[in-house]
């Protein structure tokens, strides 16, 4: 039995699945506020690939 996470085998098909794995794991979604504080966007970053992060913010806050 599988706690948290994505079973084996099994896709993220939802918005739902997503929001319920970003809170799950203590996420926040990657937002447009988020990527206009790069100076250089990774271009996986600009193409959604990934959708949530823990503490990119306070990265970004102590580069700034």
């Amino acid at each position: 039995m599988i706690a948290f996470g994505v079973p084996n085998g099994q896709a993220l098909e939802k918005k739902s699945d997503y929001i319920r794995l970003i809170k799950e794991f203590g996420a926040k979604p990657i937002t447009d506020e988020l990527l206009k504080r790069f100076k250089h966007v990774h271009p996986l970053l600009i193409l959604r690939h990934f959708y949530a992060h823990r503490d990119l913010d306070v990265y970004l806050d102590y580069h700034d």
